[in-house]
């Protein structure tokens, strides 16, 4: 069999006095086309700040045989009796040979500065809200911000590494470097439990024109036969500074509606 793979972050439960605690929806990441066999589970451990680091997942039915599991396409509502300590879950899948992650493309920079190389680092993220949020965060803490909308990617466990690739790049620019970089697929697909320290890579670009005020690049992402894509633009104007707008249109509130048309048709 293979082994169990974390598919989503972790949940805390809080012990809530005689009552058992409210029903919550777990986001998961897998695939769930017709004829998957992914092979889901909630485990638990207890949670607390003096617990050990690397202390085991139980099954949730093993702690708590009470506990009521229910499977919806990309979200597990789990029903819990009255708790006995705080407690962490997560969702765990076994997937079959075929089967596929479902995760995001996430483009982040700072402020791109005029006649300065500007940096752009590429995150693939879980396809969950909790993991857009906390990666979000972690940008904002490290002075970097989403610079458009999230790209659906399919990641297979495979040894094929994901390519990211800028296919397109507007004259006056140029990468410093390689145009290409590759995330090992095992490191996306065994991603890091709190959700967080999701594969990235880095790529520079060079100001090398200052006549131009436009910048503009295509960046691809690939894994065997999926593929994602999104754009990048950016207006160096000499009166109100600089300003990243999105050529898609769509507001970044609305990045999670994207992957729903994408898993949709790839399940027709």
């Amino acid at each position: 069999m293979r082994p169990a793979v974390m598919v989503s972050g972790h949940y805390v439960i809080n012990q809530n006095g005689p009552l058992p605690p409210q029903p919550i929806l777990i986001e998961h990441c897998c695939l769930m086309v017709k004829g998957n066999a992914w092979d889901i589970s909630i485990k638990c451990r207890p949670h607390s700040n003096q617990r050990k680091k690397n202390e085991n997942w139980i099954n949730i039915n093993e702690v708590y045989p009470d506990a009521k599991v229910e499977r919806k396409r990309n979200d597990i509502q789990l029903t819990l009796p009255l708790l006995r300590e705080n407690l962490e879950v997560a969702a765990f899948g076994v997937p079959g040979k075929d089967d596929q992650k479902r995760m995001q493309m996430a483009i982040f920079g700072k402020e791109p500065t005029k006649g300065c190389d500007w940096k752009i680092r590429i995150y693939l993220i879980d396809d969950s809200e909790m993991a857009f949020k906390q990666i979000c965060k972690k940008g904002e803490d490290s002075g970097i911000k989403l610079l458009t909308t999230l790209s659906s990617l399919f990641v297979s466990n495979s040894k094929q590494d994901i390519s990211i690739e800028f296919i397109d790049l507007d004259p006056g620019w140029q990468i410093v470097g390689e145009k290409l970089n590759t995330i090992a697929s095992g490191d996306a697909w065994n991603s890091q439990e709190n959700a967080t320290g999701f594969p990235c890579c880095d790529f520079v670009v060079r100001h090398v024109d200052m006549t131009k005020q436009q910048f503009f690049c295509t960046i691809r992402a690939k894994h065997e036969d999926d593929s994602a894509s999104n754009e990048v633009v950016a207006f160096f104007q000499q009166s109100s500074g600089t300003k990243i707008i999105n050529l898609t249109g769509k507001k970044l509130k609305n990045t999670f509606q994207m992957k729903c048309s994408k898993e949709c048709n790839a399940a027709g």
